[in-house]
């Protein structure tokens, strides 16, 4: 949230909604892993916990294959996305920008590898320190907007995946041993599509607002709307935080258990634990923006509006942390099936909003009521998982 602001500080709001309009392309080409991470993210807690280690380990040089695959295409996707926007965009600022998504997609599978690795072994301190470096790295960046403008946010699009993994090249739990085989990559993706699925369907409609503002209204109001990003961004840190956390524990408790019933306190842990974090920062954000706004951001006074209505409505992600057992539960077609309607509520809401001349607010007020409705499905839908019994394959 701070770098944001002080991004923002620096940066004109056609400059800062280049930036965002560019950020959009990686939330929509995350599909390439095919699931093969999110299957990792499950499997190797889960046989571990099963006591069929030299099976996890079979799984992790999958995903290490995998991962250099991926990061191949991301790049070479990446330069595609350069010479078209230098060829037809008519900001010049974008193809600029987009420059620096070749590194950033090229090792953010890479990274993300590594972190599901650590993830799944329970390696949560290094993790830790990682995410804390990463973060003052890009604050860093985010400050250096002052000296160098937007050159600033893209070394960060470009330097924050290489980073990350550089931090956690060394003694990792699990190293890759032999070469993968087929068999385990296309179980890992079996297991892993439907999750991959879900998260994809949750990035869009986490982008839906920003890319239904980009595509009917302009980089200005774009910029605009960048204040709603910071503010809902600041809060899904601890709905996000908590999920990592909870996804390989409650995957070890299903392992040893056998049985969804045993899973019921996991609901209250990680509803409790969002709700006692975000209400506060939600309340004290409300009535801060105005003022910060007016103080340091003077030219965004008119995404104030839309920025508080996101802030609240973002109290909606406290579904994010008992939403783990689904996946592991591999029960995902029916919050698939509420994604996509909920990610075509934003875009009727949003188109309909700005064509009653509401703006960046409509939009905002679009994707509160989606993602609400969303969030109180997914509630009700863990609650009936964990009522039966829903039993561990073999």
């Amino acid at each position: 949230m701070l770098g944001g602001l002080i991004a923002a500080r620096h940066l004109s709001p056609e400059e800062f909604g280049a930036v965002q309009a560019v950020l959009l392309i990686p939330a929509y080409v995350g599909f390439m892993q095919f699931g093969v991470f999110n299957g990792l993210n499950r499997n190797l807690p889960l046989f571990r916990a099963k006591g069929e280690p030299e099976k996890a380990q079979r799984f992790v040089n999958a995903s290490a294959r995998v991962a250099r695959y991926v990061a191949f295409g991301g790049a070479f996707i990446a330069l595609a996305v350069v010479l078209v926007l230098l060829l037809r965009a008519d900001n010049a600022l974008l193809g600029y920008v987009a420059l620096f998504l070749i590194p950033g997609l090229f090792f953010a599978p890479l990274k993300l590898h590594q972190d599901t690795v650590f993830r799944g072994m329970r390696e949560f301190e290094r993790l830790g320190k990682n995410l804390h470096i990463t973060n003052f790295w890009n604050l860093l960046c985010s400050v250096s907007t002052s000296v160098i403008g937007v050159t600033g946010l893209a070394i960060r699009i470009g330097t924050q995946s290489l980073l990350g993994w550089i931090l956690l090249l060394r003694n990792p739990p699990l190293k890759e041993e032999k070469t993968a085989s087929w068999k385990d990559i296309r179980t890992l993706s079996a297991v892993g599509m439907p999750m991959l699925i879900s998260g994809v369907i949750f990035t869009w409609l986490a982008a839906a607002d920003r890319t239904v503002i980009a595509t009917f209204l302009t980089a200005e109001d774009l910029g605009y709307f960048a204040l709603a990003g910071i503010a809902m961004n600041a809060l899904k840190v601890f709905p996000d935080s908590i999920n990592q956390l909870l996804y390989p524990r409650v995957a070890h408790a299903y392992g040893l258990a056998g049985s969804s019933r045993e899973l019921r306190r996991y609901i209250w842990i990680g509803l409790g634990l969002n709700l006692a974090l975000m209400i506060p920062v939600a309340i004290i954000g409300w009535f801060a923006l105005p003022y910060l706004v007016q103080a340091f951001l003077p030219e965004y006074v008119p995404g104030i509006f839309a920025a508080q209505i996101t802030l609240v409505g973002s109290l909606a992600f406290a579904y994010n942390g008992p939403s783990v057992i689904i996946p592991i539960l591999r029960r995902n077609l029916p919050p698939q099936i509420a994604g996509v309607i909920a990610i075509g509520l934003v875009w009727l809401g949003g188109i309909y909003a700005i064509h009653l001349g509401y703006g960046i607010v409509g939009v905002a007020i679009a994707r509160v009521v989606a993602t609400g409705l969303y969030g109180f499905f997914v509630l009700g839908f863990v609650f009936y998982l964990t009522h039966r019994d829903v039993e561990c394959e073999s």
